[in-house]
């Protein structure tokens, strides 16, 4: 029988199997995709939080539609939203920002809200 010889830290050369030492190979190989797919996992789990967050946090944008102007709470408001749904205070505040100076013509509706947006050079 075949033995290979394989360097151990704590006790010195041990010798086995060329079959063994693929089966251990193998294993190495196997732990690392393992640990990628538990990155993966957590990666698509936290984009899964944010996403129910920004969903959840919607509610606040609808009230905005369907009024002639928008009033400082109602951006305060939507500003927190933002925050909470995990967009970042700098991108929520360049949000409301954008929506202070904006002169109103007519109801807010969602495309208007976008036209509003996209005239401060914001666009979602």
């Amino acid at each position: 029988m075949l033995a290979v010889n394989i360097l151990s830290a704590a006790n010195g050369v041990v010798q086995v199997t060329p079959c063994a030492a693929r089966l251990y190979l193998l294993s190495a190989d196997r732990n690392e995709e393992v640990k990628d797919m538990s990155w993966l996992k957590k990666l698509t789990s936290g984009l899964r939080k944010s996403s129910e967050k920004v969903t959840q946090n919607l509610s606040s944008l609808s009230r905005l539609f369907g009024k002639e102007k928008i009033d400082a709470a109602s951006l305060e408001e939507l500003e927190d939203a933002l925050i909470m749904a995990d967009i970042g205070v700098s991108a929520a505040t360049d949000i409301v920002a954008a929506l202070k100076g904006h002169k109103w013509q007519g109801e807010v509706t969602p495309d208007a809200f976008r036209r509003a947006l996209a005239k401060n050079g914001l666009k979602f």
